[in-house]
């Protein structure tokens, strides 16, 4: 599958469930966090938040720094929202670091969920950040 296509579709399961086909959007620079109130990074899993810069969203087409709807689903290579499909690219390098240090046991408990305010957002881009 490749990012940008659109997958939004009626489509009938084996149980004769109606299921609706996401959108699948590419996402780069990404980090997870618990909410747009309160970010702090986070383990990827369901229930919490991927924020960052998007390709191909078919509603968001002028806005490249998003918070998504809650993690449904995480699939290798993809998370699955309420209404997309994120393909993930590289992870933001602040995440990446606090992934390091969290595996290697070198955050206190306290920094485990460390504020995300110096995460690196594109300066040339005026457009306003949406939940997406």
């Amino acid at each position: 599958m490749l990012a940008g296509a659109i997958y939004k579709e009626r489509v009938a399961d084996e149980d004769g469930s109606i299921n609706m086909r996401k959108s699948l959007v590419a996402i780069e620079n990404w980090a997870v966090v618990e909410s747009v109130i309160s970010p702090s990074y986070e383990d990827l899993q369901p229930g919490k938040h991927l924020m960052g810069n998007v390709l191909g969203h078919a509603s968001l087409q002028n806005t490249k720094f998003i918070y998504t709807s809650r993690i449904l689903n995480v699939f290798p290579g993809v998370v699955e929202t309420l209404n997309t499909l994120y393909q993930l690219g590289e992870p933001s390098e602040e995440y990446k670091e606090w992934e390091r240090k969290r595996e290697a046991g070198l955050l206190p408990e306290a920094a485990l969920r460390a504020k995300t305010r110096d995460f690196a957002r594109p300066r040339e881009d005026n457009r306003k950040s949406q939940v997406a």
